[in-house]
């Protein structure tokens, strides 16, 4: 359900029982067509073969440090919108920025959220659990390549890309 709200220079509306800003008429025209050249950055996702840091060859390389501060701010919102969560450990160094950006939507109850950016293989998100402390933690990544452990979950998940098998494969 939409409905308008007037209110300061900006349209409000109320979607499904939020609030929604619509940009300012400048910001509007300012915002480029999808696909189109607007910021100069390094891409997220490169076709190339490569070293990863679990040792094994990757065919493509997804650079979540090429994420500008307002995406990685909307990722954390889209994560905090799960539930309460009381304390947040990034991965060095790709889950760092998220685990920040995460900070402020901490509570005083909830699970405690294990943060990265890239899941191949899990040994790192492993790893992080078995600090003192964090053994319940609930694992959270922005993209994932391959099978993840049933107690971390995924934004974007890739790993049916390097599944065996065609289209007819789940």
């Amino acid at each position: 359900m939409t409905k308008n709200i007037d209110g300061g220079r900006r349209q409000k509306r109320l979607v499904n029982g939020a609030l929604y800003s619509e940009p300012s008429e400048s910001r509007q025209k300012a915002e480029p067509e999808f696909g189109a050249e607007s910021i100069a950055r390094a891409p997220l996702f490169i076709r190339r073969e490569w070293i990863m840091h679990s040792g094994q060859v990757g065919h493509y390389e997804i650079r979540c440090s090429s994420l500008l501060p307002d995406e990685v701010a909307c990722f954390a919102w889209l994560i905090a919108q799960r539930g309460p969560f009381s304390d947040v450990y990034g991965i060095p160094r790709g889950g760092v920025p998220l685990a920040k950006a995460l900070e402020p939507y901490r509570t005083a109850d909830g699970p405690k959220l294990i943060i990265d950016d890239v899941l191949t293989t899990g040994a790192s998100m492993e790893e992080a659990r078995r600090r003192p402390g964090w053994q319940n933690a609930i694992g959270v990544v922005l993209f994932t390549r391959g099978e993840r452990p049933d107690w971390v979950r995924v934004l974007c998940d890739m790993s049916w890309i390097s599944t065996p098998g065609g289209w007819d494969q789940p």
